[in-house]
């Protein structure tokens, strides 16, 4: 069972074109804690010019 499973992921991974990630590039794994500390922060909050999507709406309250 071990051989075939293991059979059945490199062909999952050949088909599906995955490659494994090195440890330089760790640094782009999801973080959910630092995920929810953000979110519980919310910068975009407080520096509207900061996020430009923001930025819009802040701006025009501003104007109007």
């Amino acid at each position: 069972m071990a051989g075939s499973s293991k059979m059945a992921l490199q062909t999952f991974s050949i088909e599906n074109d995955i490659l494994e990630i090195s440890p330089q590039d760790e640094i782009y794994r999801f973080d959910e804690a630092a995920n929810k500390q953000v979110n519980r922060e919310a910068p975009w909050a407080q520096e509207c010019v900061l996020f430009s999507i923001w930025y819009f709406y802040c701006g025009s309250e501003e104007m109007g």
